[in-house]
């Protein structure tokens, strides 16, 4: 146990904003994420996911594990971190259907919580995924106007 979730999300968060694609850092950091997911705060799974879009290397496991936590605490997330979610899964090119369709529920509930460009990458990260939810773009359109 080197690494507490603090640790992990900012590492990838590093290597990512830095996009210093680094597969063997990815591998370990993940395996301790898949492990101890359930430790993380939403904030922190933010910043592993993000990371991992960034830096654009296959870490299906850990992203796997990530989707899950996130499905499990989709209600305490906030307009950003709904944002930042959908646009990292999509910048990844993982189709987490069911992570997706949470997703768009608590955008749905929280529409007036939403700034526009929250608004806009929530929405084009649901187009670059090809995930149609009419109801949840419908919303963002008349929320936009």
């Amino acid at each position: 146990n080197r690494f507490d979730p603090q640790c992990c999300a900012n590492l990838l968060h590093a290597f990512g904003k830095l996009t210093l694609a680094n597969e063997k850092l990815v591998e370990a950091v993940g395996a301790h994420v898949v492990k101890s997911v359930d430790r993380f705060k939403t904030l922190e799974l933010c910043n592993v996911a993000w990371g991992i879009a960034k830096m654009m290397l296959p870490a299906s496991e850990t992203m796997e594990a990530v989707a899950q936590a996130f499905i499990a605490k989709v209600q305490d997330m906030n307009p950003q971190d709904l944002s930042r979610t959908s646009w990292s899964f999509a910048t990844a090119r993982i189709k987490q259907e069911k992570l997706m369709d949470e997703i768009s529920w608590e955008v749905m509930a929280k529409i007036d919580l939403f700034g526009n460009q929250d608004l806009s990458n929530t929405a084009w990260a649901f187009a670059k995924l090809g995930v149609s939810n009419a109801m949840m773009m419908g919303a963002i359109g008349k929320r936009m106007r």
